[in-house]
């Protein structure tokens, strides 16, 4: 048999192996064609069906990836529904339950999740033994009653299904406003590593079967960075024609912050570079740990969908009968008013103002923004009623701080100021937002504390420039903003719609913890739900103070409510609980509660410890901590705290007393020394 004729079976053979995997890569979509080019010499066709069956390798675990589970039972309880409510006032006197899920406080979608089996009866892929043709099928069932949506989706929802979900969400909404850059900084950043691999690999330091094992690695990064996009692209692309892209860094800025996020969170050094046999072992736990970022990510746009959806009919329902609202509309616009907010705002005249307006221009017509929202009512301190959620915001009409932020950004965004140049900010207790002025310095717009002034000691185009390749910064001042809150000195300063969706999480933790359990099993259910929703703030703002206190706060509050304050899982969440309490610290020094909850949990876990020295050091901790949040000026009108500190000084004493007769007698105990001084 002559090389072409074998050559030609091989190919064919190939495209039959492949037709099964490419079909199985998405329901419904079309088989992509190898495209292989027959043309050339007898090695060059060698080199092209090598390089073939290493893109369908990297395509059929690009198919693994899409065949995880959506959704595991806690995921689609915090989504779709928990059964967990909040009374939420309307008028004067009336209640309403909101079920304290995602959808819940976002929109009024609802999602029943049914068995795999009877979904697939009820909406089946094969009719009268046939495939149903390409875009016939989806993997939902989507009906709609009075204005309402229902999904029913199959509870074993693979990621790969959950693309048309996000997509027909997507497409409920006419406004585009609040972009997921998130999903794309990703996306970025795994093309980046598949190029910054291809080119960095010693190449000729690998043996055959190593060079396809971490070629097929890298093709699988770009794969996901293809998928990852909003318009998710299957392009095959081979690690050959990796190694020629090149990387689009903006500037050495982008440039040091990917080599960092290389260095520090995937732990890349040169050394494992030259080193092959580790290098492999890095790549695949690095794709492992891409494949959940990209699960991940793919959540990430779902609930994006879902809050555009809530922010859009809040933005279109919203009233302008509150009289002080209706006041300062009426000063400023000289007419009679509408009912609803958007149809008294005067878009067209703003947006005419703005047109190569100078800074000052920018900061009058925000003001004037500022000035109507502020009208509304809200900021309960006495009662959380859901006046941070976009439903909450529809159903009672008050805002808190940030339903405040995110109505401006919405009309920020009507106006025709790009979001790029909004910023989602806080401090402990209090959000608003940042905004880019024309001339490259900052404007803080805050429409609760009155605080919208331009902050002149950060550098002109800094944060712009330091949020390129990443979704989160910490901003250090020259002072605080409010001298009463020494915490506002740093700032957290986040991508605008990540930045407001994770402070909705956090939000939303806060009241889920809040709620009323009757049994130890509500109790427990009550703080993995609202630690999880905590840990997807987290995962938005990684540096925000308030978000790492809150955590340990939460993780502190289920170890010590467990029945066995000394087990295994009690002190594993301890042990969190004070990391979590560190990181606060670290992320912003002026925050004087992370000091006195991080003395709390070391002092709770000097309890279980084994060994007098070891309570010893723990305890010396507390007593630094507790001295911390005292030079901190720590509001303590009670003294409570002042208490707590005096216990754990009291009990200091004891141990190092208990310590120093266990050492006095450790030769009538010779087994004491090693329980004394091991952890």
């Amino acid at each position: 048999m002559n090389f072409k004729k074998a050559f030609s079976l091989k190919v064919i053979s190939l495209i039959i192996v492949a037709v099964p995997l490419f079909h199985n890569v998405a329901y419904g979509m079309a088989v992509n064609d190898l495209r292989l080019p027959l043309s050339g010499s007898s090695r060059e066709g060698q080199e092209r069906l090598k390089d073939a069956m290493l893109m369908l390798t990297s395509r059929s675990e690009l198919d693994n990836v899409l065949r995880q589970r959506a959704f595991n039972p806690l995921a689609a309880e915090l989504i779709t529904g928990m059964g967990v409510y909040d009374r939420l006032k309307i008028g004067n006197n009336d209640t309403v339950e909101v079920d304290l899920s995602w959808i819940g406080i976002n929109d009024n979608i609802q999602i029943v999740f049914l068995e795999r089996e009877d979904f697939d009866r009820r909406n089946p892929i094969v009719i009268n033994g046939k495939y149903r043709e390409d875009g016939q099928y989806r993997p939902y069932i989507k009906t709609i009653e009075n204005e309402s949506i229902k999904y029913f989706l199959p509870e074993d929802l693979t990621i790969n299904e959950l693309f048309y979900l996000i997509e027909d969400i997507d497409s409920l909404t006419t406004s585009k406003s609040h972009r997921l850059k998130l999903s794309s900084l990703f996306s970025q950043r795994f093309k980046f590593m598949a190029i910054y691999l291809a080119k960095e690999v010693p190449w000729d330091k690998l043996s055959d079967s190593q060079k396809e094992l971490l070629g097929r690695q890298i093709e699988l990064l770009y794969l996901l960075s293809n998928m990852l996009e909003e318009k998710p692209n299957q392009e095959i692309v081979s690690i050959n024609e990796i190694k020629y892209r090149s990387l689009d860094l903006s500037d050495d800025k982008a440039w040091w912050i990917f080599k960092n996020h290389l260095k520090a969170d995937l732990k890349l050094t040169q050394e494992t570079l030259n080193q092959p046999d580790r290098l492999i072992e890095w790549a695949r736990e690095a794709v492992r740990h891409m494949a959940q970022e990209f699960k991940a990510g793919k959540m990430d746009q779902l609930e994006h969908k879902i809050f555009i959806k809530g922010v859009e009919e809040m933005y279109s329902g919203l009233g302008a009968e509150y009289e002080p609202v209706k006041e300062e509309l009426e000063s400023l616009l000289q007419q009679p008013l509408e009912r609803l907010l958007k149809d008294n705002l005067p878009i067209e005249s703003w947006r005419e103002r703005l047109k190569k307006a100078e800074p000052s221009q920018e900061i009058e017509v925000v003001k004037e923004i500022i000035g109507i929202i502020e009208k509304y009512k809200g900021w309960s301190e006495s009662r959380v009623i859901l006046d941070w959620s976009p439903k909450g915001i529809l159903k009672n009409q008050e805002l808190n701080c940030v339903g405040r932020a995110i109505l401006v950004s919405r009309i920020l965004k009507e106006i025709g100021i790009d979001e790029s140049r909004v910023y989602a900010t806080s401090f402990p207790r209090h959000a608003f937002l940042m905004l880019e002025l024309s001339d490259k310095s900052y404007f803080m717009v805050d429409v609760f504390k009155d605080l919208s002034v331009i902050i002149k000691s950060i550098p002109k185009g800094y944060i712009s420039s330091n949020l390129a390749m990443q979704n989160h910064i910490i901003v250090k001042l020259a002072e605080p903003l409010d001298h009463s809150y020494p915490e506002s000195q740093f700032l957290s300063v986040s991508l605008l719609t990540e930045g407001l969706i994770a402070i909705l999480h956090n939000s939303l933790a806060a009241t889920i913890s809040r709620t009323k359990c009757d049994t130890k099993y509500e109790l427990a259910r009550s703080y993995d739900r609202a630690i999880a929703e905590q840990k997807k703030a987290i995962r938005l703002l990684p540096k925000d103070a308030s978000d790492q206190h809150f955590l340990g706060c939460l993780l502190f509050a289920k170890s010590t409510s467990l029945k066995d304050y000394d087990s295994e899982e009690s002190i594993r969440l301890l042990d969190e609980a004070i990391y979590h309490h560190r990181l606060s610290i670290v992320f912003n020094k002026q925050y004087a509660i992370s000091h006195v909850d991080l003395a709390r949990a070391l002092y709770e876990k000097s309890k279980v410890i084994i060994g007098f020295a070891n309570k010893k050091k723990l305890l010396d901790r507390v007593i630094v901590e507790y001295n911390k949040a005292f030079m901190l000026n720590l509001d303590d009108p009670e003294g409570e705290i002042k208490k707590e500190f005096l216990i754990a000084e009291l009990m200091r004493s004891r141990i190092v007393k208990e310590l120093n007769n266990s050492l006095h007698n450790k030769t009538k105990y010779p087994g004491l020394e090693a329980t004394v001084t091991s952890l």
